[in-house]
């Protein structure tokens, strides 16, 4: 092994304690598959009974589009990668390519092209949503792989086994690897494009350099998000050279700095069709939030304000990560805090984190935990430290008990984990109450929404106040449109609303000065999933 070998790298390969036989790496790396199946088993089976999301027909309209018109302006809020990804199998689908004479596709109206495409172009949107999906749930098996195969370089298989098998159940993780956006392939690639950062970092090898560019330069197509890659590098670099600066000479950095940046411009270059004047990437990141209302009302445990909150994504964090995770996650801390032989490892797994979460503080807007989902990982695997080294018996036993714990609640929320809330918020029927948007409600249970309907209902339609882009009539729903009126004097009848939008009606309740907080008003009396409530109204009224 090179002389340049990390304490990590050392301290990975510390022998087990007298009497316990070591868990080999081919055992290790056969079980990391299991973990791989196992979320992407989840994710598939999970995905076939939800309705698309708010998103998904955006992204998947705009990637095809991207592939049958080389036209990137449809939605130059994301790179084209994943957005291709997703769209590519309509390509087999027979979606129709879109024309120059339509108006949606002209006027680059993604909502609604985005819905004629998927809704009455004559596909059969379940099956366009199943493989349109396949391309996230396989990046998403693929961190978990990763997620393994980095831990047991820093730590050792068992260690690694604690990370993957984390982020083989964990809800935020698997909610946003069975949709087609953009979110989940973009925390894929700046994981890799880290990994590959160290993996140069102990090396010191061109080829390393290379592929770390090539892995950047994928993040950065995935989403803009992947921009924060420039920080984190610049931190972790430094902080390599602090500790071999007697080892690494001066041309040789420049070389290794060269050669990522010559690689990662490369790779961003022809995702833009060979496009390497940069103005395609600029531009999309020009248009980032440029269509959020200026008078968007923020919402966090149930307080409203016009301006949002710097430790939003911190408290939904804490909220919507599962309890025994955030206890793994302060043992791990602990430990190091008392060890700082593995400080080079910690460094590369907390900064990114860091970067990450200390950035959304100063997000203009407060959104779905999803904005943060890039630093999940890193967090993850920083939870292997946990059996790190030689650990005790008691930290053995405590471990165990934490993912046993972590396991109970994958089994308890599955397969709603969009809607997920651990038990410090009061689980997801809670969530309306503590968040909105993504944390919630993104437009995904109109498949229970119909079988609630054709058990209870005789064929009565519901007056349907839905969050989303997709078409309930494709799922199966027979509805009318609630009337903006109906928010403060419903009808006497059913009613079916989004959790979103009952947080809505609270908004709007507090900007007229009126009492429309159906959340506190009614007792709904069934729910879709979690993000669907159902409401019944006697002839007398509300």
């Amino acid at each position: 092994m090179s002389k340049r070998r990390s304490a990590a790298a050392t301290h990975a390969r510390v022998p087990p304690p007298q009497g316990r036989r070591p868990l080999s790496r081919r055992a290790g790396l056969a079980l990391a598959g299991m973990l791989a199946t196992v979320f992407f088993a989840q994710g598939l089976v999970g995905s076939l009974d939800e309705s698309l999301t708010w998103d998904e027909p955006i992204y998947v309209a705009s990637g095809f589009s991207y592939l049958t018109r080389g036209d990137f302006r449809l939605n130059p809020e994301a790179p084209p990668l994943i957005q291709q990804l997703v769209g590519l199998p309509l390509l087999f689908l027979g979606a129709p390519t879109p024309r120059d004479d339509d108006p949606a596709w002209r006027d680059a109206r993604q909502i609604e092209f985005g819905k004629q495409l998927l809704f009455r172009s004559g596909l059969d949107v379940r099956q366009a949503a199943l493989w349109c999906r396949l391309p996230v749930l396989l990046l998403g098996a693929t961190l978990v792989l990763m997620i393994y195969l980095w831990g047991s370089q820093i730590f050792g298989p068992a260690p690694a086994l604690v990370a993957a098998t984390v982020a083989a159940v964990e809800p935020n993780l698997l909610a946003h690897a069975k949709v087609a956006t953009v979110d989940l392939g973009c925390t894929t690639l700046m994981f890799a494009a880290v990994w590959t950062l160290w993996r140069a970092v102990q090396s010191n090898r061109a080829r390393e350099w290379a592929l770390c560019g090539a892995c950047t330069g994928l993040a950065l197509l995935a989403k803009f998000t992947a921009l924060l890659l420039g920080p984190i590098f610049a931190v972790l670099f430094a902080a390599a050279w602090f500790r071999r600066r007697h080892e690494w000479q001066p041309l040789t950095v420049l070389r290794n700095v060269a050669i990522l940046a010559a690689t990662g411009w490369f790779v961003i270059g022809s995702g833009y069709q060979l496009s390497f004047d940069g103005s395609l990437f600029m531009r999309g990141v020009g248009t980032v939030y440029t269509k959020m209302s200026p008078d968007y009302q923020f919402y966090l445990l149930g307080e409203i304000s016009h301006r949002p909150w710097w430790y939003y994504y911190l408290v939904a964090f804490v909220l919507k990560v599962p309890v025994p995770v955030l206890g793994l996650l302060a043992f791990a801390a602990a430990l190091v805090a008392r060890d700082r032989s593995r400080s080079e490892a910690a460094l590369f797994l907390l900064v990114p984190a860091a970067v990450v979460i200390g950035t959304s503080t100063f997000n203009r807007y407060n959104m779905g935990l999803r904005h943060i989902l890039p630093a999940f990982p890193f967090l993850f695997l920083f939870a292997a430290e946990t059996l790190a080294g030689r650990p005790r018996r008691w930290r053995i036993g405590l471990t165990c008990l934490l993912l046993a714990w972590t396991l109970l609640e994958a089994v308890r929320t599955y397969p709603h984990h969009l809607s997920y809330f651990n038990t410090l918020a009061g689980g997801p029927g809670r969530g309306p109450y503590l968040l909105d948007d993504s944390n919630i409600d993104w437009g995904q249970d109109l498949p229970a929404l119909a079988r609630w309907q054709e058990e209870h209902t005789n064929g009565t339609p519901l007056r349907l106040f839905y969050f989303g882009t997709a078409d309930p009539a494709a799922y199966g729903v027979d509805s009318v449109p609630m009337a903006m009126d109906e928010i403060e004097h419903p009808r006497a009848g059913l009613y079916a609303v989004s959790a979103h939008i009952l947080v809505y009606f609270r908004k709007r309740g507090t900007r007229l000065g009126r009492n429309l907080d159906w959340l506190t008003k009614y007792e709904p009396i069934a729910r879709a999933g979690h993000s669907i409530y159902v409401y019944r109204f006697p002839a007398t009224g509300g």
